[in-house]
């Protein structure tokens, strides 16, 4: 069992990886007014280190108690945590202040390239699917201005993964654009990038996305009919006549009334040609 003990923040070190790229200095000095109040309610996690103490689980509260000019804080001592000490970390962020995708795909990062860790190292230590830390290596290696707005927190992780569906790079500026300064929806964005998809599909002489193969069946459209003669021939002189579809029936059976017009046409009607 680990050991409780009252540490001096002078023999703690901050921890060599710390999970969050950037706190929010505001809610740090929240939290410090909450310590002068109340103290520290949760022990931090530490590890020996020549002497002193690394912080494994507690960042947030030792620089929050330094504001708030304690002495000590309440600590719980192991010898050794070894690797899972990242675990520790990710763990007990995720319960406090959003740890961000992007800071994930940091840390697994970080372990994969400095302590060679694999991808099933980093499933059992996390308990998260490969498919959970994949998306966040990927959004960190290849998406580095998408990172940066994921950190900064003007970005949703739902915003992040629709862009890093698009295929061309030179459309990403402008999606972020749309996502930082718009507030476009990860559902917009993926209709920008099938827009996209769609005009570069074209430019290159391809069908675009879900086009059936066969060309579509024409239906011709059934041929308007003159009121006054019934006619349907000489299409190119007909004429609009500013009135309401509802209105139509009863111009006929005006017409009709009036003696002026609408009457039956005949096979005799095809042949005149207008005058």
């Amino acid at each position: 069992m680990p050991e409780r003990r009252d540490i001096n923040l002078d023999l703690l070190l901050e921890p060599p990886l710390p999970i969050r790229a950037t706190m929010d200095d505001e809610k740090l000095h929240e939290l410090a007014e909450d310590i002068k109040r109340h103290g520290v309610l949760q022990n931090l996690v530490v590890v020996t280190s020549n002497g002193k103490y690394e912080v494994v689980a507690g960042h947030r509260r030792q620089l929050a108690s330094r504001l708030a000019g304690l002495m000590k804080v309440p600590c719980l001592i192991f010898e050794e945590l070894g690797e899972a000490k990242y675990a520790v970390m990710l763990a007990e962020n995720g319960y406090r202040e959003d740890v961000t995708a992007a800071e994930e795909g940091m840390l697994f990062l970080d372990l994969a390239d400095k302590h060679g860790w694999s991808e099933p190292d980093l499933c059992r230590h996390f308990h998260k699917s490969a498919d959970y830390i994949n998306e966040r290596v990927k959004l960190v290696k290849d998406f580095p201005a998408v990172t940066k707005h994921v950190i900064a927190r003007d970005m949703t992780w739902a915003q992040a993964k629709a862009i890093m569906k698009c295929r061309n790079k030179s459309w990403l500026g402008y999606l972020i654009d749309q996502a930082v300064t718009h507030g476009a929806t990860a559902r917009t964005i993926h209709q920008y990038i099938d827009q996209f998809r769609a005009v570069e599909l074209a430019a290159a002489g391809q069908p675009a996305p879900h086009t059936p193969d066969h060309a579509p069946v024409m239906i011709e459209a059934e041929k308007q009919r003159c009121l006054w003669c019934q006619r349907d021939d000489d299409q190119i002189n007909f004429t609009a006549v500013p009135l309401h579809s509802y209105h139509v029936k009863d111009l006929a059976e005006f017409l009709k009334a009036s003696g002026i017009g609408v009457r039956p046409a005949t096979s005799q009607d095809s042949d005149k040609q207008p005058a």
